[in-house]
């Protein structure tokens, strides 16, 4: 969604780039294209960063299963805030 939002944004600019015509109106196209890309960039490398540390959980979980070991102490324990009634 975000790397749509950046093309949106950056497409006016880049045209205005190509013909050797960029002024000062286009400051603020530039601002949300180069904003929305950071943005795009950002939550891509978060969601392969969550990825990643979710396959090596389930793997850890997958070895402990296969050798017969219990849950670790702090899946075995509710928190405070996992009270159930």
């Amino acid at each position: 969604m975000a790397y749509l939002v950046a093309y949106l944004a950056g497409r006016p600019v880049l045209d205005s780039i190509q013909s050797d015509q960029l002024g000062p109106s286009e400051t603020v196209q530039v601002i949300a294209a180069i904003g929305a890309l950071g943005s795009a960039i950002g939550m891509s490398t978060a969601a392969v960063s969550k990825a990643v540390a979710l396959l090596i959980h389930a793997r850890a979980d997958m070895e402990r299963a296969r050798s017969g070991q219990p849950r670790s102490e702090q899946e075995l324990e509710p928190g405070p805030g996992d009270e159930q009634a």
